[in-house]
């Protein structure tokens, strides 16, 4: 892929994608996962390094739901494991939090510290709000 410059704006809650050139949707596709990879990474290098492997976690399924949405929202009516149901994923998910919970300090789901009632707190990584690309 040639240097490639991507201009991406959203006004009105509409995205639309300009180029330098033209660009095949699987060379904009590897474009963009680099970025997010990049991204991700940059994310976890800026938390203390004791909070990174949760930061990992989080960053992890909060982009496995964004690609699921987003592939859902491309084609709904593709369903790439119809033998499971929402309610079937839910219930697993949960089953597999709560032997955690049974044999671990901490539950991974916990938000706070369980030393007060506020969430996020100081002792739990906060990856949603960390500036990824900081100005100059």
């Amino acid at each position: 892929m040639k240097n490639t410059t991507v201009h991406i704006q959203v006004q009105d809650d509409k995205v639309s994608i300009s180029y330098n050139h033209s660009i095949t949707l699987p060379d904009f596709i590897t474009l963009m996962s680099t970025a997010i990879l990049s991204a991700m990474q940059q994310t976890v290098a800026s938390v203390p390094e004791a909070e990174r492997e949760r930061a990992k976690e989080e960053i992890y399924d909060m982009y496995n739901a964004a690609a699921s949405n987003t592939l859902h929202y491309f084609a709904p009516e593709i369903d790439m494991r119809p033998h499971l149901t929402t309610q079937a994923i839910l219930e697993a998910e949960n089953a597999i939090i709560e032997r955690m919970c049974q044999t671990e300090t901490q539950c991974p789901d916990v938000k706070t510290c369980g030393d007060c009632d506020n969430a996020p707190c100081e002792k739990t990584p906060e990856v949603n709000n960390v500036v990824m690309f900081p100005g100059k």
